[in-house]
């Protein structure tokens, strides 16, 4: 496998990085309060995160968004990981992706609890799809592959960070190489 995903990192302002930390981290909180994602109300919410509904609303339509920002950040982070690689091959690539999973295990957790699974997994196939594209990866069924291998990225991750006993880094990246689909 080549290089992959984005070519350019995403590019967000100290004031807006602020921001979404500030918004990200009223969502643990919250997901540490055991509170119900779904009954979260928008105005209580940006209280407790120190900013106004009307940034909040510049920012994101809803709170699974806020969710989502955080992962297309985590994938751009990824990307320039890899794209860092002087041989990108399964095994030096997953070295990276476990590395950023175990740094993230949290995110991962708050899948489930906010209900976003299927768009995390959209954003992560259609991100392994344009990078099998722009690195002239010719597999056949080249969207099915993607689908299966964000669905499998995804539910690996989870699995790992709803996992009763943590694993160390080794066991993680061990599981992850005997289980993790290779496209060469």
């Amino acid at each position: 496998m080549e290089k992959v995903f984005l070519n350019e990192p995403v590019k967000i302002n100290r004031r807006k990085q602020r921001t979404e930390e500030k918004l990200y981290n009223a969502l643990l909180a919250a997901y540490q309060d055991q509170d119900d994602f779904n009954r979260i109300e928008i105005k209580a919410f940006c209280e407790r995160a120190g900013v106004s509904r009307a940034t909040f609303y510049r920012l994101h339509p809803n709170l699974a968004d806020v969710l989502l920002a955080q992962f297309v950040r985590l994938i751009s982070r990824l990307a320039q990981q890899i794209n860092a690689l002087n041989q990108v091959d399964f095994e030096s690539w997953s070295t990276v992706a476990v590395s950023e999973i175990e740094d993230h295990l949290v995110l991962f957790k708050l899948v489930k609890w906010a209900g976003i699974q299927e768009s995390v997994e959209a954003l992560l196939s259609e991100t392994i799809l344009k990078g099998m594209a722009e690195n002239g990866c010719s597999t056949a069924n080249q969207q099915f592959v993607s689908q299966f291998i964000g669905s499998s990225l995804l539910q690996f991750a989870r699995q790992v960070a709803e996992n009763p006993t943590p694993l160390t880094r080794c066991q993680t990246l061990a599981l992850y190489r005997r289980l993790m689909p290779k496209v060469e």
